[in-house]
């Protein structure tokens, strides 16, 4: 199957905003087989770790998110990591 991962970033990024309430600065996709089902690891790259999160709106994100992106006929399942930058690897300076 032939992936728009710039709709899907796009999917994923506004889904977290409107129903997490999250400052989205990057999301990285990538396509994998699980126990012979497609599913997409997607990680989320947010400004800042939120001080809450309502619980329940957080475990049922994937399943609100996997409706989204039947709509534009991805059938994978979203897999989510929220990371936040800070906690990134930090690039080295060349030199």
């Amino acid at each position: 199957m032939r992936r728009n991962l710039d709709k899907i970033r796009g999917i994923v990024a506004h889904a977290v905003q409107e129903d997490l309430v999250l400052t989205v600065l990057d999301v990285n996709i990538h396509a994998d087989l699980v126990d012979d089902q497609e599913v997409l690891r997607i990680n989320v790259i947010l400004e800042n770790a939120p001080k809450e999160v309502d619980a329940k709106k957080l475990s049922g994100f994937p399943r609100r998110l996997h409706s989204k992106l039947r709509e534009i006929d991805e059938t994978a399942f979203p897999l989510l990591s929220f990371i936040e930058q800070a906690d990134l690897p930090r690039k080295r300076a060349a030199g």
